[in-house]
């Protein structure tokens, strides 16, 4: 295990509150599409932190990149209609 590890799971051992931000490369696939493996993934992580004690609170960068691909969106837009 490396040095990094060891302090990261030092840190995770010993914090009440855990922020996870995640951003839109968290969410999609390469295509833009959402990534329903890695957010089930992330969702059994946030799961057991908080299984262990630990508030979780999860923060999301991403909602705009992820809704891209489900409106079949190739850039973001730039404009909002009303």
């Amino acid at each position: 295990m490396s040095m990094k590890s060891l302090v990261r799971d030092e840190v995770l051992k010993s914090s009440d509150v855990i922020v996870v931000k995640v951003g839109t490369n968290v969410l999609t696939d390469e295509d833009g599409m959402l990534n329903e493996n890695r957010i089930a993934g992330l969702t059994a992580d946030l799961y057991r932190m908080n299984a262990q004690g630990h508030r979780v609170i999860l923060v999301s960068s991403g909602a705009v990149g992820a809704g891209m691909g489900r409106l079949g969106l190739k850039r973001r837009p730039t404009e909002l209609p009303l």
